[in-house]
């Protein structure tokens, strides 16, 4: 099996995510840390970016349930746009479920590809790859199927385990038996290399 790269992700509100805090333990650790954005307010977002920048972070992550806005992604394209500015990565979670009262009442996929025309440059993940519509957000790297993704797509594809929930030994596993007799050279794009290509410079395990 290749070797592994591995980000570690703030989430807001979670863990008593703190940004200088969770960078010091992330730089111990050897992960590449991505920020959590924790708030979208008028004047908010530009500072905290700001403040990420400082800390040394090279990606965020914008969690729209965890913010309580999963309803309007209008902010989005403010998101891209800054993150294009400072040249960060920016991982958008694109699980749309949530409970009674803020359930989407617009279509996110939509809402995504409003924020992709205004700012179509963005260096973007979609953590769970849009859930059950996985076929229809990949549309948006080209082409299905996760077996097809894997073929023609592995340089657009990355694994991750969702930690806590599943850990790295199970999802391993999945991802081999899903692979089959995979090209080694793609599996290790989908398994390391695709990360190092957005995050250059890092040293692998």
């Amino acid at each position: 099996m290749p070797g592994y790269n591995a980000l570690a992700i703030g989430l807001p509100g979670v863990g008593n995510y703190e940004h200088r805090a969770f960078k010091r333990e992330c730089d111990t650790w050897g992960f590449e840390a991505i920020a959590a954005i924790t708030a979208l307010g008028p004047g908010q977002l530009e500072t905290e970016f700001d403040q990420i920048v400082q800390l040394g972070f090279r990606g965020v992550k914008v969690h729209p349930r965890l913010l309580g806005v999963n309803v309007n992604l209008d902010y989005l394209s403010r998101i891209f746009a800054l993150c294009n500015q400072f040249k960060l990565v920016c991982l958008l979670c694109t699980y749309e479920a949530d409970k009674p009262g803020r359930l989407p009442s617009r279509d996110p996929f939509y809402q995504l590809c409003d924020s992709l025309n205004k700012i179509p440059n963005v260096r973007l993940i979609l953590m769970h790859g849009g859930g059950l519509r996985l076929m229809q957000f990949a549309s948006l790297a080209r082409q299905p199927s996760i077996r097809d993704l894997m073929l023609n797509l592995d340089h657009r594809l990355c694994i991750g385990s969702d930690s806590p929930e599943f850990t790295i030994s199970e999802v391993l596993p999945r991802v081999q038996a899903i692979a089959g007799n995979l090209d080694t050279t793609k599996l290790e794009n989908i398994c390391s290399k695709n990360l190092s290509r957005f995050f250059p410079g890092r040293i692998q395990a």
